[in-house]
C-alpha cells in the first residue's frame, strides 16, 4: 500500500526513513539520483518491488512540470555510455548493474544518476 513517492529520500535531513531501514534486510538498497534538465537531482531509494512504470511516475513527481512526460530514462554504464531503459527487463538490468557497482566500488561512487528522456 505504499505510493512510489513514499520512497523518496529527503537529502536535506541527511537520514533515511525507518521504512527504508526495515527494507534493508530483504534486498540490497539501490539509490538512484533523478536528474532533470536544470535540477540538482533528487535521490530515490528504489523499493524491491519496482516496475518501469513506477520509475516514470516517480520522475514525474520529482520534476514538477516536466513536459513532455518521460517515456524512458537513461543511465551511464561504467564506460560512461548512456544506456536507455524503456521496459521492465531493462530496468532489471540497470538494477543488477547498480548492485554490481555498489559491490565493486562501495559507496564511493554515490547514487547512479538517471536522466529522463
Amino acid at each position: 500500500g505504499k505510493k512510489p513517492g513514499d520512497w523518496l529520500v529527503d537529502t536535506t535531513k541527511g537520514e533515511h526513513s525507518r521504512t527504508a531501514h526495515d527494507m534493508a534486510n530483504s534486498a540490497p538498497l539501490v539509490i538512484v539520483r533523478i536528474k532533470g534538465a536544470n535540477s540538482e537531482g533528487k535521490d530515490w531509494m528504489i523499493p524491491s518491488e519496482v516496475s518501469f512504470r513506477m520509475v516514470l511516475d516517480v520522475i514525474a513527481q520529482v520534476i514538477p512540470g516536466i513536459s513532455p512526460l518521460p517515456t524512458a530514462f537513461e543511465y551511464e554504464d561504467e564506460d560512461g555510455d548512456r544506456i536507455t531503459v524503456c521496459s521492465d527487463e531493462e530496468l532489471a538490468a540497470m538494477l543488477s548493474y547498480c548492485q554490481w557497482r555498489g559491490g565493486h566500488y562501495g559507496g564511493a561512487m554515490g547514487p547512479l544518476c538517471i536522466y529522463p528522456k
